[in-house]
C-alpha cells in the first residue's frame, strides 16, 4: 500500500468536517510543479528509467539532476470517502484508491484507516484492506486503550488531508510537526513524548518489561561445531580449567543430537550428556544447547517414530501451504522438514511440552535458539521442484574480524539434496550476534 501527503502543514485544533481538506484539480496530466523538492517521492526506484516511461506511470519527469527526477504526482494515492470519530480518541477513515497507474498490480481498491490515542503520548494508526482481511501476526504483548479518560483528544495532534489522503501528527505546545506520510506504512506506534525516561516508560508500558538476564549469561563462553563426542568437549572444559582461563559457559551445537533432530541426543557419541550440566555445575560452570526449530519427517535410527514430529502433526503445530492444511516442507540440517507455527496456540502447546519432556531427559541452564526463521537450504520444496542445492563460498556472507560486536560463527556442511557430492568449497556461514 503506498501513500503519499505533500507539503507540511501548521497545527491547530480543528473539527473533522473543517480540517479535512480537498484539493479539487481538473487536471488530466499530473500536477507536478507545486510538490517542493524535498517532499517528492521516487516513481521510479527501478533501472532503465526515462521520461517515456516515467509519464506512463502517471509520474513527473522533469529535467533536473537533483534525485528524485521521476517523482509521484498528486493524482496518485487514496482520497477520503467518509471520517468517523466514534469517541474523542478514536478516528476512523474509509479511502478509495485514485484513478492512476498502477506501478507493481494487484492494488487495493479499498482501504479502512484507524487511529486511536491510547495514552496521554501515544498513538496508534492502522491501514486495512477494507473488504479482505489478511494474517497478521498476533500482538500478544501489545495492549490497547486502557484509560480513555486520561487519553488526549485525536483531535489535537492528528490531522488528515482528503486528496490524496495524507495524515499529519503536531505537537500540541509548539505546533511542531513531528510526522507525515511520505513514507509507506501499514500498522504504526507513536510516542510523543518529550522526555527521554518517559519515552522508554511508555515504550515498556506498550510491549511490556524485558526479563532480566541472569548474571551468568553475562561471562565468558566458549562454543564450536563437531567437538566429536562428548569426550571432545570434556577434554575442552578440563584444558581450559587446567590453564584458570575465566570460563563460564560450555554449549554444544547440533552434533550432540541423533542425525541432527531437535528433542533428542545422539546416545552413542554423546551417551553421558545427561550427567553433563552436573559436570559443569562442580566447578560453578553452565551449560547451553541448541536447538533448531525445522523438525524432521524422517524416522529415528533403526526406524524408530519420531515422536516429537509425531506429536506435532497431531497437534497440527506446522506452518502450512496456503490451504492452511498441508504442511509447507523445506529441507534443513536434518534433511526434508516441518516449521512450527509459533502465532499458533497449538504449537505453543506442542513446543512448551516437547520442551519439558526433553528438560527432563537433558539438563541444562538455557537454550541457544538458532535458525528460527524458516530457513530453506536444499532444493526439497512442498511441490517436490528441483532447485540448487549449493551455495558457493564466493557467495556466503563475511564478517570483519574487527568488528565491534560478540558473536559465534559456525561453519557448517551443506546437507546434500541431491546424489551429486558437494565439493569442500561448498558452505553455510551463519551467525549469531
Amino acid at each position: 500500500i503506498l501513500l503519499y501527503t505533500f507539503g507540511h502543514f501548521p497545527c491547530s485544533p480543528w473539527t473533522i468536517p473543517l480540517k479535512v481538506t480537498d484539493d479539487d484539480t481538473t487536471e488530466v496530466h499530473p500536477t507536478c510543479d507545486i510538490i517542493p523538492l524535498g517532499q517528492r517521492v521516487d516513481c521510479f526506484p527501478d533501472g532503465a528509467a526515462s521520461k517515456q516511461k516515467c509519464e506512463q506511470r502517471g509520474c513527473c519527469p522533469l529535467d533536473e539532476r537533483n534525485a528524485p527526477w521521476c517523482f509521484f504526482s498528486k493524482q496518485h494515492g487514496y482520497t477520503v470517502e467518509s471520517v468517523e470519530q466514534p469517541s474523542p480518541t478514536v478516528m476512523n477513515t474509509r479511502l478509495k484508491r485514485m484513478s492512476s497507474p498502477s506501478l507493481f498490480g494487484a492494488d487495493i481498491e479499498k482501504l479502512s484507516f484507524h487511529a486511536e490515542m491510547q495514552s496521554q503520548n501515544r498513538l496508534r494508526f492502522k491501514i486495512t484492506d477494507a473488504h479482505k482481511q489478511r494474517f497478521e501476526v498476533p500482538h500478544e504483548h501489545v495492549s490497547s486503550i486502557n484509560n480513555i479518560q486520561a487519553s488526549t483528544p485525536i483531535s489535537n495532534i492528528l490531522e488528515i488531508t482528503h486528496k490524496p489522503f495524507g495524515l499529519i501528527v503536531c505537537r500540541k505546545e509548539n505546533n511542531k510537526v513531528l510526522f507525515d506520510t511520505s513514507v509507506v506504512f501499514a500498522d504504526q506506534y507513536l510516542q510523543l513524548s518529550t522526555m527521554l525516561e518517559q519515552v522508554v516508560q511508555e515504550f515498556l508500558n506498550l510491549i511490556g518489561r524485558p526479563v532480566i538476564p541472569p548474571y551468568w549469561s553475562l561471562g565468558f563462553q566458549l562454543s564450536r561445531w563437531d567437538y566429536g563426542s562428548l569426550d571432545g568437549v570434556k577434554k575442552t572444559v578440563d584444558r581450559n580449567r587446567a590453564v584458570g582461563l575465566p570460563y563460564d559457559i560450555q554449549y554444544t551445537d547440533i552434533d550432540y543430537m541423533e542425525d541432527k533432530k531437535d528433542f533428542t541426543y545422539d546416545k552413542i557419541k554423546f551417551r553421558d550428556l545427561p550427567q553433563f550440566a552436573d559436570y559443569m555445575h562442580e566447578k560453578g560452570q553452565k551449560y547451553i544447547l541448541i536447538l533448531d526449530p525445522a523438525i524432521a519427517t524422517s524416522t529415528r535410527v533403526g526406524n524408530a517414530s519420531y515422536d516429537s514430529y509425531e506429536r506435532g502433526t497431531e497437534k497440527n503445530a506446522w506452518v502450512t501451504e496456503s490451504d492452511g492444511k498441508t504442511p509447507l516442507l523445506g529441507e534443513v540440517w536434518p534433511g526434508e522438514t516441518v516449521f512450527p507455527d509459533y502465532t499458533s496456540p497449538n504449537c505453543i502447546d506442542w513446543w512448551v511440552d516437547e520442551y519439558d519432556r526433553f528438560y527432563k531427559e537433558i539438563k541444562h541452564d538455557a537454550l541457544w535458539i538458532d535458525m528460527n526463521e524458516d530457513p530453506q537450504q536444499g532444493s526439497k520444496t512442498s511441490a517436490g521442484s528441483e532447485g540448487d542445492p549449493t551455495m558457493s563460498s564466493s557467495s556466503a556472507s563475511s564478517v570483519s574480524p574487527d568488528a565491534n560486536v560478540s558473536m559465534q560463527a559456525q561453519l557448517h556442511r551443506l546437507p546434500p539434496a541431491s546424489k551429486e557430492p558437494i565439493g569442500s568449497n561448498h558452505i553455510i556461514l551463519y551467525m549469531s550476534i
